[in-house]
């Protein structure tokens, strides 16, 4: 038997603006988390550096500053 029926207008969840505000300006890495949940080992150490690496790389060659998520931000 039918219950409910949930209707929801189509949102537009995905754009190239919002694409390349998070691509080109924001980083992610597992060193963003808790201290509690931060990865362990000595290869996880070296990857941390690897991620460092990598984000100033695409900040230089990007022309932008990039920034680690920190709180709900309103993307375009």
């Amino acid at each position: 038997q039918t219950v409910a029926r949930i209707r929801v207008k189509p949102q537009t969840a995905w754009s190239e603006a919002r694409s390349s505000a998070v691509d080109d300006g924001m980083s992610f890495s597992p060193w963003h988390g808790l201290a509690a949940h931060q990865p362990l080992g000595g290869i996880m150490r070296s990857r941390k550096r690897a991620y460092e690496m990598g984000k100033r790389f695409r900040a230089e060659r990007n022309g932008c500053t990039i920034a680690e998520p920190r709180e709900g931000i309103k993307l375009p």
